[in-house]
Parts: structure tokens; C-alpha cells; sequence
């Protein structure tokens, strides 16, 4: 028997291939199959060349027995989402049985071996997970239009939206204005409109990738850039200090997603604004693990 764990995010779809005794033999990334972000077709040939990308290292038999587990981010109360989701999979993981959970859910399973905690899922969107008792409670992940604050996009927007008010004089300029039309190649401030219009406005993907831009040298004690890691940091934390009064006791955070690279600039102020009842760990194991352990444990 083997089990192929998967985690598909906003950014990235991670592949993980296991033995019957939870050892990883391989993994492999491809990119996202969010059904928000890539048509039905791309998200089925995505989810398809990764299973039969794992399938292909297991040589002792011509049909291996396999199940697959699957945590995608969308999945979850939107019943129209839901059947879209379960399409794409239907289509996709054909013959082979499989489950399917929200991208959050197999995170928090993976990081506390499907015991009790917190999860806070930081990179393009954010949104966090409590278990309690077997019971989930999520807190955030409303999408780009109505929430994700602290994510990597709303940073992004902040970015863009500190820039303009720099232009206007309505802000103190800084080095963030330079910084910015270096990084998007473009000579003049108002090129950024047309940038925004033709390169931005349908890639969410696009704009939180603009959250790299706190990392820049030149912006290493930009009062601009502190301040809006600030608010992403409070956003955050708020967002887990709400699954915390779930809790009577002391309660094991872990912290997941690509925005937790930029380190200590974001990471201070967020431990400062946590309350002291939750403790921030490392994850013991990936999404991936955590999807298989679901699967096994539904059985």
C-alpha cells in the first residue's frame, strides 16, 4: 500500500509519495491548482503529472495500490467551490480512491500529528485553523477581496497604495518610491497605473510576490516598510489570538507559508502582539503527512 499526500496552495501544489509505514519516498512541486487562480483543465493536468510523476518511481508492480490524499485552499464552505473542487479531482485521481480536506486543515494535521493546536497559514492569502477535540474552528481566509489581511497580497497592495500616497506628497517619501521602479523596470511614477493595469490586476499571485520588496537592502530601516509590517504582524496575530480563546490552557501555535521568510522584521512584532497563552512551535511534520494521517484516520 502507498499514499500520496497533497497540498495545494495558492502558490504552489506539493506531491508527497509514502510507504505503508509513513516513510516520504519523494517529493515533487508543481504549480498551483487553485481553481481560483487556473482553469479546470490546467488544475486536472496539474493534479494528474504529479500523480503519475510519484506513481512512475514505483517499479514492482504494474498497478500499485495507492490513495491519495488532498488538502486545496478553497475548499470549505462554499458548496459551489466544493463541487467545482470535487470535479477536478473525480477527473484527475481516477481509478484511485482519495479524500479531500482544506489546505489549512491538513497543515495543522501534519504540524501536531493530527493532535490539538493552531495554524496560521501566511503566504499569498492567510487564514488559521483550531483543533479542538476533534472540532475545527477557522478564523480569516476570506480571500483578497474581503480579508487575507497581513497575507502576502495585502502587503503587496499596501506597497503599492504607500507608493502613490508617496507620490502625491501625502506621505513622506522614502526609499520605498526608488525601490519599487527598480524592482518593476518602469522610469516614472505614473507608469505604475498602466503596470498595475496590464501586469497585476488578474494575478493575485503577482501582487503578493511584491511582499518581497520588505527585504531589499536599501529598505532595511525604511519607516514605511516597519509600519506596514506592523499591521501585517498584528493582522496575523489577531487572527490567532481569536482561535486562542477557544482554549482554557495554554495552546501550540505553527506558523506555515512563504511570508514567514521575510524573518525577524515581521516575526518580532507578531510574537509581540501574541497572546501569552499560545507558544509558537515548529511543525513536526508537512501538509502532506498531515493529508495521509487524515485519510488514515477516517478509515
Amino acid at each position: 500500500m502507498y499514499f500520496i499526500g497533497i497540498d495545494g496552495g495558492g502558490t504552489s501544489t506539493d506531491f508527497s509519495l509514502f510507504d505503508s509505514k509513513m516513510n516520504c519516498l519523494k517529493t515533487i512541486q508543481l504549480p498551483t491548482c487553485h481553481v481560483s487562480h487556473v482553469e479546470k483543465e490546467r488544475a486536472i493536468k496539474i493534479l494528474s503529472k504529479g500523480i503519475d510523476d510519484l506513481i512512475a518511481i514505483i517499479n514492482d508492480i504494474d498497478l500499485p495500490e495507492v490513495q491519495i490524499a488532498i488538502g486545496l485552499a478553497g475548499y470549505g464552505n462554499d458548496k459551489q467551490l466544493r463541487y467545482k473542487i470535487e470535479e477536478i479531482c473525480e477527473q484527475a485521481f481516477s481509478p484511485f480512491k482519495y479524500k479531500i480536506y482544506n489546505d489549512a486543515q491538513i497543515a495543522l494535521a501534519g504540524a501536531f500529528n493530527n493532535q490539538d493546536g493552531i495554524i496560521l497559514i501566511a503566504g499569498t492569502g492567510s487564514i488559521g485553523i483550531a483543533r479542538k477535540d476533534k472540532q475545527y474552528q477557522r478564523c480569516g481566509g476570506w480571500g483578497e477581496m474581503i480579508g487575507d489581511e497581513g497575507s502576502g497580497y495585502w502587503i503587496g497592495r499596501k506597497i503599492l497604495q504607500v507608493f502613490s500616497q508617496m507620490v502625491d506628497g501625502r506621505m513622506k517619501k522614502t526609499g520605498l518610491v526608488d525601490v519599487l521602479l527598480e524592482e518593476l523596470s518602469i522610469e516614472t511614477p505614473y507608469q505604475l497605473i498602466s503596470y498595475v493595469d496590464n501586469n497585476l490586476r488578474v494575478n493575485r499571485t503577482k501582487v503578493a510576490k511584491l511582499s518581497k520588496i520588505v527585504s531589499h537592502p536599501l529598505l532595511k530601516n525604511d519607516e514605511a516598510i516597519q509600519e506596514i509590517l506592523n499591521q501585517a504582524a498584528k493582522n496575523l496575530a489577531d487572527v490567532v489570538n481569536t482561535l486562542g480563546l477557544l482554549y482554557d490552557e495554554p495552546v501550540k501555535l505553527s506558523k506555515i507559508g512563504g511570508l514567514w521568510e521575510i524573518g525577524h522584521p515581521l516575526i518580532e512584532p507578531f510574537n509581540t502582539y501574541l497572546d501569552t497563552n499560545i507558544e509558537a512551535v515548529r511543525a513536526l511534520n508537512s501538509p502532506q503527512y498531515g493529508a495521509v494521517l487524515l485519510l488514515k484516520d477516517d478509515k
